[in-house]
């Protein structure tokens, strides 16, 4: 997410596989007994299941809030994706802040386990920078769509939650912050603001989402290589 001294409409980008609508959306179909001319006379639709509802929902959700933005994806527009009633919405969220909170907590979750895995697989500081800044170009090439709801959606979110929110955009901040900092104390960095030079990195990492498309000409670990030689760059270690 966005450093905490950046706009509001600025943001992370962590960007994966595009989490655009599905084709079919067929409503729920509920199964009667068999029919005795055979199966083949009115085929049956596998009901959902509540897990692979809530998933669909959460997909739909995703894809609708990154076109239309959070105020215009009315919960009858997410519903009439899914395939279901409105009032069905309700089994699975409570509300549609609740759903995007889902959405930005997924995320903010994914993007810091991930991060953290990759700079716990050793190395001076420098390495654990190169990680860290190749994972975070990976995470928001690769999720993107989600990482542009967290980023331009999340500030829509009541007091509460928006402050746990923030919170976990933190948590990650302060990940990068450590690495620079014991950089630092290593005599491996040179940087006059630690805090300064994480939010420059961080922009650099979150923006990939905004540009980013499979298919260009550099692949999206081929940014990641570049991305971290550039942040090593910054603090003079290369």
């Amino acid at each position: 997410m966005v450093p905490e001294d950046a706009p509001q409409d600025q943001g992370i980008s962590a960007r994966g596989p595009d989490t655009t609508r599905s084709p079919g959306r067929s409503p729920e179909a509920s199964t009667g007994d068999a029919d005795p001319r055979g199966p083949s006379a009115h085929p049956v639709r596998r009901r959902r299941t509540g897990n692979e509802t809530f998933a669909r929902i959460y997909q739909e959700s995703v894809g609708l809030f990154y076109e239309a933005g959070y105020h215009s994806a009315t919960l009858r527009r997410i519903a009439n994706r899914v395939g279901i009633e409105t009032p069905a919405l309700y089994n699975h969220f409570p509300s549609k802040e609740r759903l995007l909170f889902t959405i930005v907590s997924r995320t903010m979750h994914d993007l810091i386990q991930g991060a953290r895995s990759a700079v716990a697989e050793g190395g001076d500081p420098p390495e654990q920078l190169r990680r860290f800044m190749e994972y975070d170009v990976r995470f928001h090439g690769s999720r993107r769509i989600e990482a542009g709801v967290t980023d331009n959606e999340f500030s829509h979110l009541g007091t509460e939650l928006r402050e746990r929110a923030i919170g976990m955009r933190d948590e990650f901040q302060r990940m990068l912050e450590d690495i620079l900092h014991r950089g630092l104390e290593a005599g491996s960095f040179e940087t006059a603001d630690v805090k300064v030079t994480a939010y420059a990195m961080l922009t650099m990492g979150s923006y990939v989402a905004l540009w980013y498309r499979p298919g260009g000409r550099l692949s999206l670990d081929q940014i990641a290589r570049q991305y971290a030689a550039l942040a090593l760059r910054m603090v003079r270690a290369m």
